[in-house]
Formats: C-alpha cells, structure tokens, sequence
C-alpha cells in the first residue's frame, strides 16, 4: 500500500501550475484521498475561501498546515463539525 502524504482535514496549497482547475492562490482543506493505479493519488479538496470543491494530483498539492496538527479525532472532528452524527456540534 502506498503512503498517504496528506491527511484528511490537512490544509494545503493548489500548485500555481496546476492543470486541475483555476489557478487560484486559495488554501484547501483535503476531504478524501483517492488512489489511482500507475499514476499518483487524486486528493479531493475544498477551498477554504469559497467552498468550491476540486480533484488534485498529489503531486500538485503542498502543505501549510502540517499532518500532526490535524491527528486526532478530536481535532479532526472540530475541523469537520458536520460529520458528527445528527449535525451536534463538538465539546470542549
């Protein structure tokens, strides 16, 4: 199995170059990660500015926010409140 190089919640920057989409200078925040055979893994991504939602290569995509500040249910559950059950929000 091939290694995951951005987390789910992980926040991320769209290569400048990129082919997927407009080139925008948004932050992204990873939704899901898609393995692609023979080619590198999809990453799907929601702008942090608008909500707009695209389809990545991995080998576009760069980090700004890193891996270790998204591990964690917790953290992952405060940055995706809409994945808790029946819509509650999260207790601290």
């Amino acid at each position: 199995m091939d290694r995951q190089l951005f987390a789910t919640g992980q926040i991320v920057g769209v290569a400048p170059g990129s082919l997927s989409g407009p080139r925008t200078a948004d932050q992204y925040r990873v939704v899901r990660r898609y393995s692609v055979e023979n080619r590198p893994a999809m990453y799907h991504v929601r702008s942090l500015a608008d909500g707009s939602q695209r389809m990545v290569p991995e080998d576009e995509l760069s980090a700004i926010m890193p891996t270790a500040q998204v591990s964690g249910l917790g953290k992952v559950l405060r940055l995706f409140p809409e994945v808790v059950p029946f819509g509650r929000g999260v207790t601290t």
